[in-house]
């Protein structure tokens, strides 16, 4: 190709991407803003929100999830004065969750340009009500069993609030806390057998733990393991006919560090 063309080539060109990287640097917000163009930048939001009974007393340590469109969920808990502080990508709207032990779980959607820094929520507590069968039968009677705790410093708790697995909401009935240097293990005498043992477990998405053991005995003989690992519901169910007894062990399986946290459970059949 003759020199002299090519050098007209060669600048068509770079004129080209010169022109094609300037009208993309004018597109970006901040490049829009120091050419004192039109332009919109969304600045990072500190708020803040109390957390209150029915009677105005502070609640501390309530799980609270603030939800963008956007990016993952941000999750903090309330002080002892029932505050909780963080900073968000942006103004606009955003769904608040708050879930606490033995209060009703609150949902709300709030508009942060409102100039409001600090919002507060009151959270009712849990009544627990027995509800009758529509057909006008009586309930069905849950098995009957003895448990004893064999091994652990902390037992096996009821628990009325919302937890967040693999991004959704789910409800538990249970939790035990556990950690590396804390397993537990708990030998149960079955009074009313009804055949079969069901269990779900769960390990929240922000939780310290990454994955738990569960070992099954029935009568003394290892009949099924399951591992749980964090952000995952894991079903572990057993056919328990002519069995009157069963065990179970929970190990915490990290070797690099010493977390502790809770195990949940969605118990089905116990």
């Amino acid at each position: 190709m003759n020199p002299r063309v090519l050098g007209l080539v060669l600048s068509i060109v770079g004129i080209g991407i010169a022109v094609a990287t300037g009208i993309a640097s004018v597109t970006i917000p901040e490049v829009r803003c120091f050419l004192k163009l039109e332009c919109k930048v969304d600045k990072p939001y500190n708020f803040r929100l109390l957390v209150v009974t029915e009677e105005s007393k502070a609640l501390e340590g309530v799980e609270v999830f603030f939800i963008p469109s956007d990016i993952p969920p941000i999750i903090e808990r309330t002080n002892s004065d029932g505050y909780v502080k963080t900073t968000l990508p942006k103004k606009g709207d955003i769904e608040v969750k708050l879930s606490k032990d033995g209060y009703e779980t609150l949902t709300r959607t709030i508009n942060l340009d409102i100039e409001e820094r600090t919002r507060t929520f009151r959270l009712k507590k849990v009544v627990v009500s027995p509800t009758p069968p529509s057909d006008g039968t009586s309930p069905p009677v849950p098995p009957e069993k003895k448990c004893e705790r064999t091994k652990g410093n902390y037992t096996l708790e009821e628990y009325y609030g919302e937890i967040l697995v693999n991004r959704t909401f789910k409800k538990p009935d249970k939790r035990l806390k556990i950690s590396t240097t804390n397993p537990y293990s708990v030998v149960c005498k079955i009074i009313t057998n009804t055949g079969s043992l069901n269990f779900i477990y769960a390990i929240p998405d922000d939780s310290q733990l990454k994955k738990v053991k569960v070992s099954l005995y029935l009568d003394g003989k290892l009949s099924k393991s399951v591992e749980v690992n964090r952000g995952s519901l894991v079903p572990l169910s057993v056919d328990s006919r002519n069995i009157s007894n069963y065990s179970m062990d929970y190990t915490v399986e990290d070797d690099e560090t010493n977390p502790d946290g809770y195990l949940y459970m969605f118990t089905t059949s116990n």
